[in-house]
């Protein structure tokens, strides 16, 4: 299993990545989280409101998924972080795998 964080400008596009990925069954669950994001882009401070979207989901998925949200996203530089997940419970381990095709 791994997770993958994503950023979305809008919470609405965060809502519609995560439908999209349950329906095709490539993530078995994706938690849409607003956060405040604080950095730097073209010389410049930004504080800026988006949505962090955790993408649970397995190794075999992650190319698919990071191709959708490239080609979605309008960010030049879209975060797409890879997390391998070392521990979890076995049954939600299972259930992940099980949900993902």
């Amino acid at each position: 299993m791994i997770v993958i964080l994503a950023s979305f400008e809008k919470e609405d596009h965060a809502k519609q990545m995560a439908h999209l990925l349950v329906d095709q069954k490539m993530a078995a669950c994706v938690s849409v989280i607003p956060v405040n994001a604080v950095y730097v882009w073209d010389d410049k401070k930004v504080d800026a409101r988006e949505c962090e979207a955790f993408i649970k989901t397995t190794e075999e998925q992650f190319l698919k998924i990071e191709s959708l949200i490239r080609e979605t996203l309008g960010y030049e530089t879209p975060q797409l972080i890879k997390l391998s997940v070392s521990g979890a419970n076995e049954s939600y381990l299972k259930w992940v795998e099980e949900q993902v095709q």
